[in-house]
């Protein structure tokens, strides 16, 4: 290679492989002074402490067994009979193997035996299949109950003072202080426990229909609040806010499964796909007032599905005869009025036990429980059904939270009552400021000032400026595509010319408009989109520049990873889509023509100051801008990679142009594991290297000496990070637990730390079980490295406090923990270098890290208006962080609902921003975006990275790969299994905007 940026072929450049020291984040250097202040209120609540300094809380290492709300119950009994022994304590149960005291117990260790009588579904249920038609019910009446006699081991582990909250208060480190809020947050959740509460992590939600959202297909959103202790500038708060989760509509079986799949009749139902999606559901049998999971569907119809019964004939031991369900249920006077249905399975593997799914008369025989999260993936439609029916105005929400606040009474709660702790009842108040926004550039270089974060192409008093985009392209060679089978294309066509020709773009007429045939509409979308191309090139000259594709009307389509997959890996052709809508009218146009510009290489609009060449410090040094983001798979997808990409600026002194690099890494897996990535053959094939030697070839052969990166938070319901623990303590064989479960132990199994996923305290976990000498079952599990469970295991052999930080860090609160800030400054950005220095032996460049995060649950609102807080406005003082570098932004406008504010933390300011400049540099990035005219939530770069992850995810399905994750073409992982590999872009289209 002839430039100096790249190493030269076959030599190895020589990387500094010495240990670097261990970046922190940095503190806040200052407040920002700029803009116009603003009165706001936050749903932050403050909390005054009093007595910090003699209190303290004990941690108690707990083992419980397995079971929906055992080891509350369990914890329950052992408060209620043995109060004294404890010295009438209260504790905080985190409903898996941790409990906590204000204070000391009377001694270190106790060993407490409690007897549990707790409903037992399988041995009513096995009446069914063991009892007699005539003396069923009162076998079931004498077994409902077990008693269970249960053996509770507490021992001490350590201690975690509150002291250590005020002096994060102060700004000073604190190993403790997280630790401690984590046991206040662990109090809020027993107390919604104690309630009977779906618990997700620190949001709660009530058996409340009037807080339920039908969205469809037997889905429901439903509408609960968050809680949570938080350390600010301003002392320590309560973050309440409104929170929605997914749960399975509760009611009939029967209706849930017509509605499920979409049907009216239930002779038309999927039952391998019903199958599929009742599996692991819990039901309530009406006719014996039981819950059950169910594990599957009966082989055959209720008419044919029989099982043993044992018949007693006086005095005889009697005999087991085969009956089917019908019969049975017939002998308990229900007659099944569709015996053609199959039943479900509620029993075990082995031990099988039916109940049957249809309605007798006008009652259904089994419900679906009520609060059972929903963890698929929702369709486009109930996702939008979600967003639209969730909205709150600030004023509805501002009620909500403060309503919450005072019904949930916490002054009340012991614990925090003994902690001294006194929550205030209205809203934190917080001074903000508007930031001016930035002056944009347009066609003619005309300068465009945006109005509440918007701007309009359309505008018919700027129109009369003739406002058009600032740089448009020429678009020659281009045709039509057509998969609908209701399109229009002349009217397209000619609407998109005129349209173009308004804002600036010249387009010719298309050369050519290409119908899909119908037979090909039922082959399979590859064929379908091969068969495109035929017709393509045989109407075609020569390639064209640019293709129009008509989906059919069903948005994301089957087709739509396919058609780009062929387009820019294969062909190397630009491609835009669309879907036919009643309201293709100029602004749809326009939206579809600012794509294809930037798509092509123009500009719709940029800064009035990168425009002069003005941006601060930008503009006097080479500058690479790199945007961050890890895309996921589906809910409960575990098996699909993960899609990383980084986008990174070019053309510098701009920032508004952007070019991607994308690759796939193992699933669920938050840091991208592809920065630097070197080869056997001494090349460099990670993302970084493809990025630095396009802005160096962009950039009239500069090299950057300054980089910032901008990375994402985790998003929430699409971006899980991992939050299991992994253990730094060498993993042993089968190791036995000290707490078990007495004879008769019947459902004994070790609980794993799943976290509570039911109503109440569902844990949910799975285990092993052997026979100890006593003939009791001690409980053993299999070593799991990194889990939660084998952690608590060791901690009899490695007590103390460094342990269970350990334990409580792995709890994440608000998106990136401190943990995940330090894998960000120490192994992504060790990455980089190494990049850098690879292929270049100079100076290292300036580094700017700033993570943007969208998973918090802090709201602002205006004090005296009922409107959103406006766009531009920052928050730097009252609820940021007593000691880190972070801020709250507003870069755009909210006109529905309750706006989010982005909470960006600056870890890491090599090059030396004044706080000013880097929140104006944020707001400036938030309008560069140039799919649309308006200033958007999150930095420009973080966006664009999104989109291209999102795009290119789409060129294969994973799904495909979940059975041949061994075949070739696939790079390892980070825990041994192959990733499939991406397809890379072709040449002609690597350096484009395809992602806009």
């Amino acid at each position: 290679m002839s430039d100096n940026m790249a190493a030269k072929i076959g030599e190895i450049v020589q990387v500094h492989n010495d240990n670097p020291v261990k970046r922190v984040p940095i503190a806040r250097p200052s407040f920002g002074r700029e803009g116009k202040q603003i009165k706001l209120l936050s749903n932050h609540f403050t909390v005054k402490l009093s007595g910090i300094d003699a209190v303290s809380i004990k941690s108690e290492d707990d083992k419980v067994i397995d079971g929906k709300g055992i080891g509350r119950k369990v914890m329950d009994k052992v408060l209620q009979t043995y109060s004294s022994e404890l010295a009438g304590k209260e504790f905080a149960y985190d409903g898996e193997k941790c409990l906590f005291t204000v204070g000391p117990l009377p001694q270190n260790n106790f060993e407490f035996t409690v007897i549990l009588e707790e409903t037992s579904s399988r041995a009513a249920g096995g009446s069914l299949g063991h009892g007699s038609p005539n003396q069923g019910d009162k076998k079931r009446s004498k077994c409902t109950h077990l008693a269970k006699k249960i053996v509770v081991g507490i021992s001490y582990a350590a201690k975690i003072p509150l002291k250590s909250v005020a002096l994060a208060l102060r700004g000073s480190e604190s190993d403790h202080a997280q630790d401690a809020l984590r046991v206040l947050d662990i109090v809020l959740r027993q107390q919604q426990a104690k309630r009977g509460c779906l618990l997700v992590r620190q949001s709660f939600f009530s058996d409340d229909f009037r807080n339920l959202v039908d969205l469809t297909g037997g889905v429901s959103g439903c509408r609960g609040l968050h809680s949570s202790f938080r350390t600010t500038i301003g002392g320590l708060s309560l973050n309440m806010d409104v929170s929605t989760t997914m749960i399975v509509t509760p009611g009939p079986v029967f209706d849930f499964l017509l509605t499920n799949q979409n049907v009216r009749d239930i002779r038309d139902i999927d039952w391998p796909r019903a199958k599929k999606m009742l599996k692991n559901l819990r039901v309530k049998a009406i006719h014996n007032n039981m819950e059950f999971k169910i594990i599957g569907l009966s082989d055959e119809p209720c008419s044919r599905q029989t099982f043993p019964m044992k018949v007693r004939n006086g005095s005889s031991e009697g005999e087991t005869v085969e009956i089917t369900v019908q019969e049975y249920f017939k002998s308990k006077q229900v007659d099944l009025t569709m015996p053609y249905l199959p039943c479900l399975d509620v029993g075990k593997p082995k031990r099988p036990n039916y109940v049957p799914i249809e309605v007798a008369g006008t009652n259904p025989l089994c419900h679906m429980v009520s609060l059972q999260r929903y963890t698929k993936a929702l369709s486009s439609q109930q996702r939008a059904t979600l967003v639209e029916k969730s909205r709150q105005k600030p004023q509805e929400r501002m009620r909500v939270v403060t309503d919450a606040v005072k019904n949930n009474r916490y002054d009340d709660d012991p614990i925090l009552s003994s902690c001294g702790i006194k929550i205030e009842k209205q809203l934190t108040r917080v001074d903000g400021r508007v930031l001016s926004a930035p002056t944009l550039v347009v066609g003619n270089s005309e300068d465009c000032i945006p109005n509440r974060g918007r701007w309009n192409y359309n505008n018919k008093v700027v129109r009369l400026l003739v406002m058009r985009l600032f740089e448009p392209v020429k678009i020659e060679r281009w045709a039509i595509v057509n998969f609908s089978a209701r399109c229009d294309m002349s009217r397209i066509s000619r609407d998109l010319i005129n349209c173009g020709r308004t804002k600036g773009i010249i387009i010719e007429r298309p050369f050519t408009l290409v119908d899909e045939d119908s037979q090909s509409r039922r082959c399979t979308p590859v064929v379908r989109v091969e068969s495109m191309f035929e017709k393509v090139k045989a109407n075609l000259p020569g390639p064209p520049e640019f293709l129009l594709c008509v989906l059919p009307e069903r948005k994301n389509c089957d087709l739509y990873g396919p058609w780009k997959k062929k387009n820019l890996h294969e062909m190397g052709i630009i491609t835009q889509c669309i879907v036919p809508s009643v309201k293709m009218n100029d602004q749809y146009y326009t939206n579809v023509l600012l794509k294809i510009n930037a798509k092509l290489g123009g500009m719709n609009s940029k800064l009035s100051l990168e425009h002069r060449h003005m941006i601060p410090i930008v503009n006097q040094t080479p500058t690479l801008i790199l945007g961050m983001d890890v895309s996921h798979g589906s809910p409960g997808r575990a098996d699909v990679p993960s899609i990383a990409a980084v986008v990174g600026s070019r053309c510098w002194p701009l920032i508004s142009r952007y070019r991607a690099s994308v690759r796939t890494q193992s699933p669920k897996v938050e840091m991208i594991d592809s920065l630097f990535k070197p080869l056997d053959d001494g090349k460099d094939d990670g993302i970084i290297r493809e990025l630095l030697l396009d802005f160096y070839k962009t950039s009239q052969q500069r090299k950057p000496k300054q980089i910032i990166i901008f990375s994402m938070g985790p998003h929430g319901p699409k971006h899980v990070r991992d939050t299991s623990v992994s253990s730094p303590l060498p993993l042993s064989p089968l190791f036995p637990i000290s707490f078990h479960c007495a004879k008769p132990p019947e459902k004994a199994a070790c609980a794993a730390a799943g976290g509570e996923s039911g109503v109440g305290s569902r844990e949910s976990g799975a285990g092993g079980e052997e026979l100890g000498d006593s003939g009791e079952k001690l409980l053993r599990l299999p070593p799991q490295p990194g889990s939660l469970l084998h952690a608590f295991l060791f901690c009899k052999r490695w007590r103390g406090h460094g342990f269970l930080r350990r334990f409580l860090d792995c709890r994440v609160r608000d998106g990136v923990s401190e943990s995940q800030f330090s894998q960000v400054l120490n192994v992504e950005l060790n990455q980089i270098i190494k990049a850098y220095q690879y292929m270049d032996q100079g100076p290292i460049p300036k580094f700017t890290v700033i993570i943007a995060q969208k998973n918090h649950h802090t709201k602002l609102f205006q004090e005296n208006t009922p409107d959103n807080v406006p766009p531009g406005t920052v928050v730097d003082s009252g609820i940021v962080h007593p000691r880190q570098y972070d801020f709250y932004m507003y870069a755009h406008a909210g006109p529905i609902g309750t706006s989010r504010p982005t909470h960006y933390h600056v870890l890491l300011d090599e090059i030396g921003f004044l706080p000013d400049d880097v929140q104006k540099l944020v707001l400036s990035l938030s309008y560069v975006y140039q799919r649309s005219t308006t200033a958007i939530s999150v930095v420009a770069p973080i966006c664009y990275a999104h989109l291209a992850a999102a795009q290119m995810g789409q060129f294969m399905k994973f799904e495909e790969f979940a059975e041949t994750s061994s075949g070739s073409g696939g790079v390892p992982s980070s825990s041994g299994a192959v990733v499939p590999e991406l397809p890379r872009l072709h040449a002609d289209v690597c350096s484009s905007m395809f992602f806009c």
